[in-house]
């Protein structure tokens, strides 16, 4: 690192793509950096700065990340697609992980990076250009086929996120809310595990018992009641059951 920097490479270009794309790099790198002039909120080609990177990183990252909030860096600005990192650390769609013991460190470290995000001042309310939330990318946007860990690390970063003061009826670009998009983003298909169902469900009740507005209409005048019929057929009456319980006659 050191013979780099002695040879004029360029700090906020090189140095942060290394640090953000490399597996293990110490927190003395990224001390390094910073004290030879690197802009702590320096931008890449896709508007991300390395604090957004290193939430994204598949890899964990704790003590960098602490170090990049400790000197101040700006954990609310969003790249080009509108993106914060609190939204990158949240999102569950990790990809390039092939071991099982990378994928278990993934969950862990998603759920570790929010509450570090949260706790320097991110705001859990900031939209993406779709207008979407946090929370709505947490609880919503699922990957499939994953592991019991994955699942439950998810509804952990949602319940940090309800108790940081995340907004839960407040609607995206088309009026719809976290519990209408979570409903519309159930996946209806054959080869889907009981496990992925089950937590769907856990998530649906996670948001209910937290607030969630089962009346509120979307910019089409569509109730939580008009996207039960996303949910697979066999989970149908126990999902509207839970509706009804929350004062919603469907």
């Amino acid at each position: 690192m050191e013979l780099l920097l002695e040879h004029g490479t360029d700090v906020n270009a090189e140095i942060w793509d290394l640090i953000c794309s490399t597996g293990k790099k110490s927190t003395e790198e990224a001390e390094l950096i910073l004290k030879n002039g690197a802009d702590i909120n320096t931008r890449d080609n896709r508007g991300r700065t390395p604090v957004m990177k290193i939430a994204a990183s598949r890899f964990e990252k704790t003590d960098i990340l602490k170090i990049l909030i400790k000197m101040g860096a700006d954990l609310n600005l969003e790249n080009d697609e509108g993106r914060t990192a609190l939204m990158e650390a949240a999102s569950n769609k990790i990809v390039g992980i092939n071991s099982v013991s990378e994928r278990f460190s993934g969950y862990v470290w998603q759920s570790e990076a929010v509450k570090l995000l949260l706790d320097g001042g991110a705001n859990p309310n900031v939209r993406n250009k779709a207008g979407k939330t946090v929370l709505m990318i947490a609880a919503s946007e699922w990957q499939l086929g994953r592991s019991k860990d994955y699942y439950e690390k998810q509804l952990k970063v949602v319940k940090t996120l309800l108790e940081s003061g995340a907004d839960l009826n407040s609607g995206d670009n088309s009026g719809r809310t976290v519990l209408m998009l979570t409903l519309a983003e159930w996946q209806k298909k054959p080869e889907l595990s009981e496990l992925y169902n089950d937590n769907r469900r856990q998530m649906i009740k996670l948001l209910l018992d937290s607030g969630a507005d089962v009346a509120v209409k979307d910019n089409e005048g569509k109730t939580v009641s008009d996207f039960l019929t996303h949910v697979p057929p066999e989970y149908q009456n126990s999902i509207g059951d839970l509706l009804s319980r929350h004062g919603k006659r469907l």
